[in-house]
């Protein structure tokens, strides 16, 4: 499973029904913003869960509107540890289609 490092982005192709997991590691505190783009609507299902891995069914948040090509999910005060992500393939993905996913601190804004 990559990890993805704070910071960091990783790009590749997600296919219809294809499970793709990463692992971010996460220090207690500081909000953290997870961001997918996407190529295609809509391509994958987006959601991440803390200290376990998510599927479809259980996580702890998913990223809103199913169809947007870029989509986010805040870790807002997070607990330190692992948070897992899952993109899981949908139709628009079709035969595959290019994402992006990236995690990064929230920057404090005045």
């Amino acid at each position: 499973m990559p990890v993805l490092p704070l910071g960091g982005s990783f790009s590749g192709t997600i296919a219809n029904g294809q499970d793709l997991y990463f692992r971010i590691n996460v220090p207690a505190g500081r909000d953290v913003q997870i961001t997918a783009d996407f190529a295609a609507s809509p391509a994958a299902e987006f959601v991440s869960r803390f200290a376990s891995l998510p599927d479809r069914t259980t996580f702890d948040q998913s990223a809103p509107d199913p169809f947007g090509l870029h989509r986010q999910i805040l870790l807002a005060t997070p607990q330190a540890g692992s948070y897992y992500i899952l993109l899981h393939g949908r139709e628009g993905s079709a035969a595959g289609q290019p994402f992006t996913i990236q995690a990064d601190f929230v920057q404090l804004q005045l």
